[in-house]
């Protein structure tokens, strides 16, 4: 799997300078920074697919 197959890259391109900065600044505002959607749905169901199956 590639990173690009976990991560939603489109949406938030962790090698942006200016994205980093972003995030930062709203977590420094708020004390929390919510990234929905960064793990593409794909990848959530392959790790629980594993997850149910190593029990």
């Amino acid at each position: 799997m590639e990173l690009r197959d976990i991560i939603d890259l489109n949406t938030f391109p962790i090698d942006d300078a200016e994205l980093r900065v972003a995030c930062k600044k709203e977590f420094d505002y708020g004390g929390v920074f919510l990234m929905p959607g960064f793990i593409q749905k794909d990848a959530i169901d392959a790790i629980r697919v594993e997850g149910l199956a190593n029990k």
